[in-house]
């Protein structure tokens, strides 16, 4: 007797999803050890049922799941080649039954709450992006900021340098008046002092005289 969580048939992958006995049994065999689903063929039509084969007893069985067998899985196996997979199916079904609706509910909270992290997840998320677009913002308002403030530098720095050579240029006028000034004072005193000479010689001459 084989067990569906060894074994991985490849043609599942290609049954129509939307086939609601399909996924019955999939569930079912999932479950169970009762026999290995090898593969389902679905429908063509809906008047048509889905060929179903399952392994039982070292044999392949194949038979017809019809539409309102799948509340009853067990339905499925009354005929004489599964009587015995009828018989466990019987003994096991509301085991089984009661097992898959246990699993369901697990399943359904863990989801529900894989579904709450992800929206918890996804709000912080939503929360930081907008943080960082604030930041962002700030970050974009404080470098025009400092771009203003670093033209209003520059723009002091050229008044500065202007100021400062206004200020070379008069203290060069003022160091040229100081000098002609310095230089017409001491023509005048040595003036001053040719006029004294002469004065005195004369006023010599005429106390001689």
């Amino acid at each position: 007797m084989g067990n569906l969580n060894n074994f991985t048939p490849t043609v599942l992958d290609s049954l129509d999803r939307g086939q609601k006995s399909v996924n019955a049994l999939r569930s079912f065999f999932k479950a169970s050890t009762l026999g290995l689903l090898l593969s389902v063929t679905p429908a063509h039509s809906q008047n048509s049922s889905d060929q179903v084969i399952v392994e039982f007893g070292g044999k392949q069985v194949t038979f017809n799941l019809a539409e309102e067998d799948l509340g009853n899985p067990c339905k499925t196996f009354q005929k004489k080649e599964t009587i015995d997979l009828y018989k466990q199916c019987k003994s096991k079904g509301s085991e089984l039954i009661e097992g898959n609706l246990n699993n369901s509910i697990v399943d359904l909270a863990k989801i529900n709450n894989e579904l709450n992290q992800s929206r918890s997840s996804l709000q912080q998320s939503r929360s930081s992006l907008q943080q960082s677009r604030s930041s962002l913002q700030q970050s974009r308002s404080s470098l025009q900021q400092s771009r203003s403030s670093l033209q209003q530098s520059r723009s002091s720095l050229q008044q500065s340098r202007s100021s400062l050579q206004q200020s070379r240029s008069s203290l060069q006028q003022s160091e040229r008046i100081l000098a002609e000034s310095s230089a017409r004072e001491q023509q005048s005193r040595e003036s001053l002092s040719n006029t004294y000479s002469e004065m005195r010689k004369e006023a010599l001459v005429s106390k001689d005289n």
